[in-house]
């Protein structure tokens, strides 16, 4: 939310990473949810680790063509042996 708004002010884009918590931890707050909503539709690309996180992203209001699914990775070789 706080970006949204410095990214607002010096008129810069911006784009969002969703783990699901920090979607789901506003539920049940009607000012929270409202904040991250407009901040989620205002990112140039809301970026979500799951079908889940994304479907709640959608949720806010925030157009398909703007979520992209991008799971984590992790580099396997240090675990190779």
């Amino acid at each position: 939310i706080l970006t949204h708004l410095v990214c607002r002010i010096a008129g810069l884009p911006f784009v969002v990473y969703s783990m699901a918590e920090d979607v789901t931890m506003v539920e049940g707050s009607p000012r929270k949810t409202r904040l991250l909503a407009a901040a989620l539709r205002a990112a140039r690309c809301n970026m979500v680790i799951s079908r889940f996180t994304g479907r709640k992203v959608a949720g806010l209001g925030v157009p398909e063509q703007k979520i992209a699914l991008v799971p984590p990775g992790i580099t396997l070789e240090p675990y190779a042996n």
